[in-house]
């Protein structure tokens, strides 16, 4: 991911919480800046058309970023009772990370799957 891809991602993202508001460009910034890791689908000679993201976002890591914020409030707020303190214990695990995988509709899924392979990779090759 680059800069340029700022405006597109932030497009494809803006519905990652079902429609609720969180720091979207934050999270988009976020991303543009991991460069060992994440991937993204374009339209092959159209630089500012991206169908699918796929990316690891270190919840422990960018605990302090008001997307990670906004992402872990929005998770929480949908579980109930215990499950909610063993989610929120989950969730601030040092070795949590949030999984970003996000595509317009009319990709194919299997598209997605290759993406969540390479990430894979990606993940296991930077942190091993």
């Amino acid at each position: 991911m680059q800069e340029n891809d700022f405006h597109s991602l932030k497009a494809l993202l803006r519905s990652y919480c079902d429609g609720d508001e969180y720091a979207c460009s934050d999270l988009c910034d976020l991303l543009i800046k991991q460069k060992a890791v994440g991937t993204i689908i374009k339209v092959e000679g159209q630089d500012d058309s991206i169908l699918g993201v796929t990316s690891v976002v270190s919840l422990r890591r960018h605990k302090d970023e008001q997307c990670v914020k906004d992402i872990k409030k929005f998770i929480l707020g949908k579980a109930q009772g215990k499950d909610k303190k063993e989610l929120e214990r989950i969730l601030n695990d040092e070795s949590t990370g949030l999984i970003v995988n996000e595509r317009i509709i009319n990709v194919p899924q299997q598209t997605g799957r290759s993406e969540e392979r390479r990430v894979g990779k990606e993940c296991r090759s930077r942190w091993s």
